[in-house]
């Protein structure tokens, strides 16, 4: 790493695809006010991701993305790519704050694409809010080692399964799911059939994730077909005794962006 780079690394900056106010749509918290900040940047490319603005930016990653997955996901995957510059910007972490400190809510939401990627100088964002008392939830894939046990923060770790078509060893990192195991972490799983839901349970006996910390999704990205799904959902929580999230987010603002 060049000295420049380590200086900018240490700036207190983060570099942010959008922030906003709104309610969280899914977890424990479901429901409760909350700022969102999400970070800009990926490790995984998901087919089916939703936030592609965070990370996806340009045509040849996109045609690179295109040619791993082949012919059966050219509809998920679409044809849009998007301009860095205009979908992410760099915002000083006082900037944040003041943000954070001026609506009535003290729960925090850290998104992305993955927060953990920008966990160093994340961390100048977290150590004052958390002096003030804010609830931080991280929301993380699962794939990059979580902060020292001092550094107090709920994870939601959604592991990719094989429908995401990321690569077995770039989306399964047991190691660091164990240890988010011992960090207060829930794990959220979106399922969109049986093969899923067997995968998911195979998943979860290899590193032991504990039930009660399992939350099951429906997939859906309108609100008939999330009810639809969320039955069948429901059901696997019944027999599991896994937690049954709703996606609220889905059912009230149908993948508009900042609500």
């Amino acid at each position: 790493m060049s000295n420049n780079n380590y200086e900018e690394l240490m700036l207190p900056i983060l570099r942010v695809s959008e922030v906003f106010y709104s309610i969280q749509g899914e977890g424990p918290t479901l429901g409760k006010p909350s700022v969102f900040i999400r970070l800009a940047g990926c490790n995984l490319e998901c087919v089916w991701c939703d936030t592609k603005f965070t990370w996806l930016f340009s045509k040849k990653r996109l045609e690179k993305l295109k040619q791993r997955v082949g012919n059966k996901y050219l509809e998920q995957i679409g044809n849009k790519y998007y301009n860095f510059r205009e979908e992410t910007k760099v915002v000083d972490i006082q900037e944040l704050l003041a943000f954070i400190y001026s609506v009535p809510a003290k729960n925090v939401v850290i998104t992305g694409g993955e927060p953990l990627l920008q966990k160093i100088r994340l961390k100048m964002l977290l150590e004052p809010l958390l002096k003030e008392g804010y609830w931080i939830e991280i929301e993380t894939n699962g794939t990059i080692m979580p902060y020292h046990k001092n550094i107090n923060v709920r994870y939601n770790v959604s592991p990719k399964l094989s429908s995401s078509m990321n690569p077995l060893e770039k989306r399964f990192k047991p190691e660091v799911l164990r240890e988010l195991i011992n960090r207060n972490s829930i794990f959220k799983f979106v399922i969109q059939n049986e093969s899923d839901f067997l995968e998911m349970l195979n998943l979860v006996n290899s590193v032991g994730i504990p039930k009660e910390n399992i939350y099951l999704m429906a997939e859906g990205d309108e609100p008939e077909q999330l009810k639809k799904n969320a039955l069948w959902v429901i059901e696997k929580c019944k027999i599991t005794g896994f937690n049954y999230s709703h996606r609220l987010h889905v059912e009230l603002f149908e993948g508009k962006r900042g609500m």
